[in-house]
C-alpha cells in the first residue's frame, strides 16, 4: 500500500495530559467503503451515542463551515436528514 494514502488525524491537545482518555471510534473510507472501529462498551447508558453521534454533526457542521465556508446550520440539516434516511432504510442484522 502506498505510504503516502494511509492518513492519521491528529489526537486532540488534552489527551496527553487528561487524567483519563480514552478513544471511542475511528473511521476510515477504504476503498470507497466506510468502516470503523468502535469501543462498545465505553458507554453504560447506550443513549449516550446518540448524543456522541448529534455532537459529531456539530462537528462536522463547524469543519465544513470553516474549510468550504458553507452554512453550519444549512450542513447540520442535510445531515440530519440523511442520518434519518439512512436509519429508516437500514436492514436489522437478522434480516
Amino acid at each position: 500500500m502506498a505510504e503516502s494514502l494511509v492518513r492519521q488525524l491528529h489526537m486532540p491537545d488534552d489527551v496527553e495530559t487528561a487524567t483519563e482518555a480514552i478513544e471511542v471510534l475511528r473511521g476510515w473510507v477504504i476503498d470507497k467503503h466506510l468502516q470503523c472501529s468502535i469501543s462498545a462498551s465505553v458507554f453504560a447508558d447506550h443513549a449516550q451515542w446518540g448524543v456522541l453521534l448529534a455532537d459529531l454533526a456539530q462537528h462536522v457542521a463547524g469543519a465544513m463551515h470553516e474549510v468550504h465556508k458553507v452554512d453550519q446550520q444549512e450542513t447540520l440539516q442535510k445531515i440530519v436528514t440523511a442520518f434519518t434516511n439512512a436509519i429508516n432504510d437500514a436492514q436489522p442484522p437478522d434480516a
